[in-house]
């Protein structure tokens, strides 16, 4: 979840129960880092816990030897409560197998005392700083491409208007952190709230929806209906032409965004936060793409063409499914793992080797994922391969994230038709979706045996499996699955279970023989 940048100094905690050692480590790096530093020092295993569940730190320095407990102790302790903050160890028993065990237990990078340097020192915090950034930035780039599908899906899936707001703002709460948010509508130049979240805290969901706004004689939204554009305010006090209305004295700072509709601005989300100086460029532009959803399920809910409506929708599902996950994020993690690699170069020669052979696989697969996206944005390439190379080109591309052992069964004696052909390989597909981010599984085959009269379609996984009565109806992508057997006249059975894996199992048969 994106968060307002707000602290200036570095965050240093050092936890050591030598109090000269501590001071060393300050004089290091207030010595060599060009930034302000605000360092705290923890002389004890418990008295390190309780500075770090009291406030945030950027890094935390780790000493091995805390007494009765040890920095690795320490370490994994923390690694469950604030998974977040990055740990480096010090020690002074300089050795392999500490380092193997301090990385076992969480820590970023591993530090000898005895041959500690300043510049050494800066470029481990500095590492772990910008190593956690990247991780964070990478799970919020997760979050809102997670989000966004989940948006898509449920515009998809519903044309309740209602709903589908409903969904947008609490997509908008998992990415972009706030208070309190609303959409409106603007009709006859006057602007009402049409959903709204995080007023019921204070008592005002009934006064929200009594409020009235003039798009003309009201600054903000005039000035986003004029630009087209989100508007951030970091401290509405410093804001002269704020509406500042008593029952929302507590409001600190604003974003806002317009939804526009066929180049006509027909509402708003907003959101406010109780924190000044809080929203930022970053959070805005993802306000406007949440803002572009919630224009397309108003644009949806007023079309009376329905079954165009739901058409497009479908096609946007599609196209969603199929990019989220694929070279992008493979690129993305060959990025991090290079510049964590040159980092690492002089210091750890023999973990450079093996990253660089997971670089090449990582390259590889990333090759082999576009390939396969190339193919997959253009129907009419689907039916220009055979069913088995298909499969086994979108195996190579996921091989990265799939179980260990993936074990691959195809056999299609004849063609089949084009809408069973597609079919079949988007419910594997989909089903390899789900084994990726959910199944945890060491082992996996698919398999799919038939002919142009019959196909028989096993995709079973051994991993931690689920309760299907448990689960909504439109999770992992089981209406997804659905959906596509429906269309194709095809019997789809799930069978799973907690810890007892998977099995997705489809028989089609032609003249719909399947359902009789």
């Amino acid at each position: 979840m994106l968060r307002g940048e707000q602290a200036e100094q570095l965050q240093v905690l050092v936890i050591d129960d030598s109090h000269d050692q501590f001071m060393l480590v300050r004089d290091m790096l207030t010595a060599i880092m060009h930034q302000g530093l605000d360092i705290e020092w923890a002389a004890t295993y418990y008295e390190g816990l309780s500075f770090v569940e009291s406030r945030d730190y950027d890094v935390a320095l780790v000493d091995y030897e805390l007494g009765d407990r040890n920095g690795l102790d320490f370490i994994s302790k923390v690694r469950q409560s604030k998974p977040r903050l990055p740990l480096i160890l010090l020690t002074g028993r300089g050795s392999r197998e500490v380092d193997l065990m301090a990385m076992e237990a969480g820590a970023v990078d591993y530090l000898d005392k005895t041959q500690l340097r300043a510049n050494m020192l800066e470029r481990s915090v500095r590492y772990a700083i910008e190593n956690q950034r990247v991780i964070d930035q990478e799970r919020q780039q997760r979050a809102l491409s997670e989000a966004l599908l989940d948006t898509a899906m449920t515009l998809n899936r519903s044309l309740d208007f209602k709903s589908v707001l409903q969904r947008i703002l609490a997509n908008v709460g998992k990415v972009i952190d706030h208070d309190m948010a609303n959409i409106m509508l603007v009709e006859d130049g006057t602007a009402y709230v049409v959903e709204q979240h995080g007023y019921e805290h204070l008592g005002l969901v009934d006064f929200m929806r009594t409020i009235r706004l003039s798009v003309h004689q009201t600054s903000t939204l005039r000035h986003m209906a004029e630009t087209r554009s989100p508007l951030t305010l970091r401290d509405i006090d410093e804001f002269e032409d704020w509406i500042q209305l008593e029952e929302q004295w507590s409001i600190k700072s604003y974003l806002g965004s317009p939804i526009v509709v066929d180049d006509e601005v027909i509402g708003f989300i907003n959101l406010d936060s109780f924190r000044p100086a809080f929203f930022d460029d970053e959070h805005a532009r993802y306000l406007q793409v949440f803002a572009n959803q919630a224009g397309q399920a108003i644009r949806n809910t007023r079309s009376y063409q329905q079954a165009q409506d739901l058409a497009a929708a479908e096609e946007r599902q599609r196209l969603a499914r199929e990019l989220h996950d694929a070279v992008t994020q493979t690129l993305f993690s060959a990025s991090v793992m290079a510049e964590t690699l040159s980092r690492i170069h002089d210091t750890q020669p023999e973990r450079v080797k093996a990253g660089l052979d997971e670089l090449v696989s990582m390259n590889r697969g990333a090759l082999a994922e576009m390939r396969t996206l190339l193919v997959e944005l253009r129907p009419q390439a689907l039916l220009e391969q055979d069913l088995p190379r298909l499969l086994d080109n979108l195996l190579h591309a996921k091989r990265r994230r799939l179980p260990a052992n993936v074990q691959l069964l195809t056999r299609i004696d004849s063609p089949l038709p084009d809408d069973v052909h597609i079919g079949l390989y988007r419910i594997v597909q989909e089903a390899l979706n789900n084994v990726e981010k959910y199944a945890n599984a060491e082992n996996l085959l698919v398999s799919v045996v038939g002919d142009n009269h019959r196909v028989d379609l096993k995709v079973h996984d051994d991993g931690v499996g689920f309760n299907p009565e448990t689960v909504s109806t439109g999770h992992f992508g089981l209406q997804i699955m659905r959906e596509r057997a429906d269309a194709m006249d095809a019997h789809l059975d799930i069978n799973s279970a907690p810890e007892e894996g998977t099995e997705i199992h489809l028989v089609w048969q032609a003249n719909g023989q399947t359902r009789e």
